[in-house]
């Protein structure tokens, strides 16, 4: 039975990792993916075309996650498009945009690092069943298998799995390299004795694992020094474990030490060169950048801010020196906490014998990686939870010799149920959250409750969800929804989307947790919408993801700065233009640091290009008591009935309580229009043209004429959308059997506003004089109304079009 152990767990770790990591791949997109999905189709394309420069597209410099893209794109082509076209035109095709990367294209570029997560935790458990047998292999494997935060990263297409993959290869591998000789029978360590290949062999391997990890990420440059001291300190325990003739081993140590390191080094070069194709056609650039980002990523300058604990606008707290400790805290399982404490329980009372030093040694050097690997993240500016992740095979096996030690204390009765204890916490904590692990915070803390307040929450998933919701709507492709997370929203929306602070004129706004917790677009923003009820809410396991809420987005303004302590930072109003004589409120969102400064008196303005006020409010304090939230000004403005067709500028005046005038100034722009048709018209149910124009209503005088003589109509055309052509309006007076007795054909409003300058919502008055032919017989007569392009006479077609002719007919006049 025993032969069978390691094939039996070698399947089941791959039936588990194929279920836990193939399945439901084009679930979500997290935010970094699209653009790591882009440069993977550049990546390979570059390789493809010769344009080997292309072959590095950042300084991370992530090469590694290029090549497992470009690999799921080779899948992509091979299963879906082997013949629809060549290889390199599939290629050529696909998005470069970011926005325009699909599901599809995201579950195939995931697949080669899925598949490569399932190797590597196949070979974890090979390298470690020899060194610290097969319990603690085999539990130390599951363990980070199906850690959440492991599981999470595996799934996407993106650097820090795969750099911690290489790493933990590396490392294992050197480690089994430079283990001592373990003997009960020997008072002192002495070197192991190896076969010829394993001399080199094992370092040659490490260090193309480790070629692979420095093309991955630039965190993994901290095995450089870490592989330095623990050559260094394995001299140094050489020669203390010999006191009493230290030369010999010391210089045999000291030189396989310098055999080791070449070998590793030169190793780790040369794949990095060989699999990097850029460096060679440009080093100098390509060192340039990677290095560039190095420095710009460590920001050593700046470590005093990195360490020190501070608040960061009341938003997130800055952890400083405890952001990694904390957000381990965060991520772990309470299987991981039970492990370690008898982890450490097992350090403190474990008996002296070989499978005690050889596990201690082990164990050393985990936590010496563990600490060394955390101090130098901690010195860098940039911070991520899953930048930790190079540490977690290690803690893995710390915590599988801390359960394993405490089930071999149990009695034999016992074991059984310590077994099925053992899995149920770990599935528990793994596939409950599928697929959503990046949602896993640790419960036994109240992680769901702290998360949000010690550190950033979200990567993009639950964006689907918000698309799904919004596209059960009945007019789903006509919608706009204003979100910074486009890249993770659009793929899955029918509809489009603009900026946060682009835009007044979206439908929605959808805001993310971790757009919350950094403050964008300005804090403000989401303290009006917070108080606001949302249309739909995403929860998961216990955290707010995000909020849908069906209005229109805030503009933002910008240095619009009254003194050192009121700042307006943006507005917004429920409409997309003003008509002459309305009376409209208009929202302006203040930051106000100093209270006194909110009962100011205030007035909002319209004016014209010149500076001409065409509408003004009342004055009114800075912050309305009334309001909702308690960063918004509520002004109602009064729009002359006069004023002429215009793009408005809003323009806020602030005075001190004496009236002084503190600041005055311009902001935004709002279309003044036309928007309703007179009592005089007719209303016609609209009838669109094309899909940009309806023809709302019209005008006819006099309705009753003779032969010869003139008549008058109004045509009050509806903008629609905007529209990409100027075409000209004909209008013809029919008898009933279709003949043409009048006609008039222009640009409309008499050539004075061209159909590519109307405004959504606009209603066109658009005049035209008929002359009635003098042999036009007796009887009804009907208008038939259209519009066409004057360079090739194309109608524009008309909706439910019942004359044949792209025409719209309405009841005219009568011919006496």
């Amino acid at each position: 039975m025993k032969r069978l152990q390691t094939p039996l767990a070698l399947i089941a770790i791959a039936a588990l990792m194929l279920f836990t990591h193939l399945f439901t791949l084009g679930k979500f997109i997290t935010s970094d993916e699209p653009l790591w999905a882009t440069r993977s189709a550049l990546f390979i394309q570059g390789l493809l075309t010769g344009n080997l420069s292309q072959t590095l597209q950042t300084g991370h410099p992530g090469v590694t996650t290029m090549w497992s893209g470009s690999a799921g794109l080779v899948l992509n082509y091979l299963f879906k498009y082997t013949n629809e076209a060549h290889f390199l035109t599939y290629i050529q095709n696909l998005p470069v945009d970011p926005l325009k990367v699909t599901p599809e294209i995201m579950h195939w570029v995931r697949i080669p690092t899925a598949l490569m997560s399932l190797f590597y935790l196949g070979l974890m458990f090979l390298l470690t069943r020899s060194a610290l047998g097969f319990k603690i292999a085999l539990t130390g494997t599951m363990l980070l298998s199906l850690h959440p935060l492991f599981l999470a990263h595996s799934r996407v297409l993106h650097h820090d799995a795969l750099a911690s993959i290489f790493i933990n290869l590396s490392l294992l591998i050197l480690f089994i390299r430079l283990q001592p000789q373990f003997s009960t029978a020997q008072t002192h360590i002495g070197l192991q004795k190896s076969g010829h290949w394993r001399d080199w062999g094992l370092p040659l391997a490490s260090g193309i694992a480790a070629g692979f990890a420095f093309l991955s990420k630039s965190t993994s440059y901290i095995m450089l020094p870490f592989v330095a001291l623990m050559l260094l300190l394995q001299l140094i325990q050489v020669i203390r474990s010999n006191p009493s003739s230290p030369a010999k081993p010391a210089l045999y140590w000291f030189f396989q030490a310098i055999q080791v390191g070449l070998i590793w080094i030169v190793s780790a070069v040369v794949t990095f060169s060989l699999f990097l194709p850029a460096l060679w056609v440009d080093p100098g650039a390509v060192f340039n950048q990677i290095f560039g980002w190095v420095g710009d990523s460590a920001a050593v300058e700046s470590v005093s801010t990195t360490v020190s604990f501070q608040w960061t606008n009341n938003r997130v707290v800055n952890l400083g020196f405890l952001f990694y400790p904390i957000n381990w805290l965060l991520r772990t399982t309470p299987l991981t906490l039970i492990g370690l404490g008898a982890f450490v329980w097992w350090r403190i009372n474990a008996a002296q014998d070989t499978e005690t030093t050889r596990i201690k040694w082990w164990s050393n050097w985990l936590l010496i990686w563990i600490a060394l690997f955390s101090i130098f993240l901690t010195l860098g500016e940039k911070r991520d939870a899953r930048y930790l992740l190079p540490i977690y095979f290690a803690l893995s096996l710390l915590v599988a010799v801390g359960l394993v030690k405490f089930y071999e204390l149990l009695k034999p009765k016992l074991r059984p149920a310590a077994v099925l204890g053992f899995g149920i916490l770990l599935l528990a904590f793994s596939l409950l959250y599928h697929p959503y692990y990046l949602a896993y915070y640790n419960p036994l803390i109240g992680g769901p409750w702290l998360a949000p307040k010690l550190t950033k929450v979200g990567w993009g998933e639950g964006m689907e969800e918000a698309a799904y919701y919004l596209n059960k709507q009945a007019n789903a492709e006509q919608l706009r929804v204003a979100t910074s997370y486009a890249q993770n929203f659009s793929p899955y929306f029918l509809g489009s989307t603009v900026k946060h602070h682009h835009s007044v004129t979206s439908d929605y706004v959808l805001n993310y947790i971790r757009q919350i917790q950094n403050g964008y677009p300005y804090p403000e923003y989401w303290l009006y919408y917070k108080v606001r009820e949302p249309a739909y809410k995403l929860q998961l396991y216990g955290v707010d993801y995000l909020w849908l809420h069906q209005e229109s987005s805030l503009a933002r303004v910008r240095n619009a700065l009254v003194g050192d302590d009121l700042e307006l930072m943006g507005y917004t109003l429920a409409q997309t233009l003003i008509e002459p004589g309305d009376a409209v409120d208009v929202t302006l969102i203040w930051r106000v640091l100093n209270e006194d400064m909110k009962d100011y008196p205030a007035k909002l303005s319209l004016i014209d290009e010149s500076g001409e006020v065409w509408g003004e409010s009342a004055l009114s304090s800075v912050l309305d008591p009334a309001a909702r939230s308690g960063v918004e000004g509520v002004y109602n403005l009064k729009i002359s009935p006069n004023a002429p067709r215009f793009n408005g500028r809003f323009q806020v005046e602030v005075f001190d309580k004496d009236g002084l005038l503190l600041a005055k100034y311009p902001f935004g722009e709002i279309p003044v229009r036309v928007a309703s048709l007179p009592a005089s018209a007719t209303e016609l149910p609209p009838t669109v043209l094309g899909s940009e124009i309806a023809l709302a209503g019209y005008e006819i005088s006099p309705k009753e004429i003779n032969p010869g003589d003139t008549v008058n109509i109004v045509l009050y055309w509806r903008s629609l959308e905007p529209a990409d052509f100027d075409y000209t309006v004909f209008v013809h007076l029919i008898s009933s059997d279709g003949t043409v007795y009048a006609q008039h054909d222009s640009q409309p409003a008499n050539s004075q506003i061209p159909v590519t300058q109307w405004t959504a919502g606009e209603v066109i008055a658009d005049p035209h004089t008929l002359t009635v032919a003098a042999n036009a017989p007796p009887g009804e007569y009907q208008l038939r109304i259209g519009m066409y392009r004057w360079d090739t006479g194309e109608r524009l077609p008309v909706e439910n079009d019942v004359s044949g002719q792209n025409a719209i007919i309405v009841p005219g006049a009568t011919i006496q």
